[in-house]
């Protein structure tokens, strides 16, 4: 074994180690194949490089645009291994960009809702679906754990808008199905959106966060569906063809997506499962959303002559203080 020792400067001591070739190593050749890899990675970690390999890509420490790294975000891509260059699972960059498509492209199905409630004169519920399908789909495309990423703002704000577009649009839909006069309408609007807010900063990921507004809100439409009922002594909605073939598709729509959501989707099968659960969650607004409120059939009032009618006429020898006010008739107020 050489050992050269190099002296420079008293200050910095440089050793320098070339071995020869028939010196022994302290490992095998085959455990030397395993332990590079990982020294290598540990090097580029340091530099910042990005491993590539014709099979998979990952990323070992180049973190996304203000994204947190999760600690296992190579396990995430499918690589495995004690050094993290097990590449035999890992995702291709063609399924980490047709995962992040679908994710992103299946928010335009919140268009047909949109459509329909600016046609519906429903401006407050058109905006809370806008802002929804702009948000999850900026979201999803800075949630992804490989190389197809894009983060248009930090990440955390990404998912608190999106989380809270998706709670926002399940509220206003239901209390929009509901008819409450406009003024209560607009306060839970409101008072849902601060609440809403207050929960998902205690819970993002929690079930109840989707259920309990869900179920409030339906309680709330219940109870205006039935007060219409008892007061009309008819049925509310009032037409079966609203029942068939809206009320009905559309609950039926709502309850598969929020049992996928609850009961199927995993980490596993997430890229298509939360696809499919916009496309239906869009869907059931579509159906769900009540249509343009029709005019309540009163006879609106005679509409009487100008001046006469109304004490708008006035007298202006009286504003001038010339006559007593007690000595003039309505009928000479009126005639100038």
């Amino acid at each position: 074994m050489n050992l050269m020792l190099i002296v420079d400067v008293p200050v910095k001591h440089h050793i320098q180690w070339t071995p020869n070739q028939e010196d022994h190593l302290p490992w095998d050749q085959e455990a030397q194949s395993r332990v590079a890899p990982g020294l290598r990675e540990l090097d580029r970690e340091q530099t910042g490089e990005v491993h590539a390999d014709p099979v998979g890509y990952k990323e070992s420490s180049v973190q996304h645009s203000q994204k947190p790294a999760p600690e296992e975000d190579t396990k995430e891509e499918g690589w495995s291994g004690w050094g993290c260059t097990d590449n035999s699972q890992a995702f291709t960059y063609g399924f980490q960009l047709l995962s992040t498509l679908l994710l992103c492209l299946s928010n335009l199905m919140f268009l047909p809702p949109v459509l329909i409630a600016l046609r519906s004169r429903c401006l407050l519920e058109a905006s809370v679906y806008i802002f929804t399908m702009f948000f999850s789909t900026f979201y999803h495309a800075c949630d992804q754990p490989g190389i197809v990423v894009f983060c248009i703002m930090d990440y955390d704000v990404l998912q608190f808008c999106d989380f809270l577009g998706s709670l926002m649009s399940v509220w206003v839909t239901v209390i929009s199905m509901a008819r409450l006069h406009s003024i209560i309408k607009q306060v839970l609007y409101l008072l849902g959106a601060m609440l809403l807010s207050m929960a998902l900063q205690l819970d993002r990921h929690g079930l109840w966060n989707l259920l309990g507004p869900s179920l409030f809100a339906v309680g709330i439409m219940a109870i205006a569906w039935t007060f219409r009922t008892i007061r009309r002594r008819h049925c509310y909605p009032p037409t079966w063809k609203r029942w068939l073939f809206y009320l009905c598709p559309g609950t039926l729509i709502a309850s598969s997506a929020v049992a996928l959501y609850a009961f199927v989707e995993t980490e596993e099968n997430y890229f298509y499962i939360h696809s499919i659960w916009h496309m239906l969650i869009a869907g059931s607004v579509g159906f769900l959303l009540p249509p343009r409120a029709k005019p309540d059939g009163r006879v609106a009032p005679l509409a009487r002559r100008k001046g006469c009618g109304y004490q708008l006429c006035v007298n202006e020898q009286e504003e001038l203080g010339l006559v007593d006010p007690g000595s003039v008739s309505i009928n000479s107020i009126c005639t100038s």
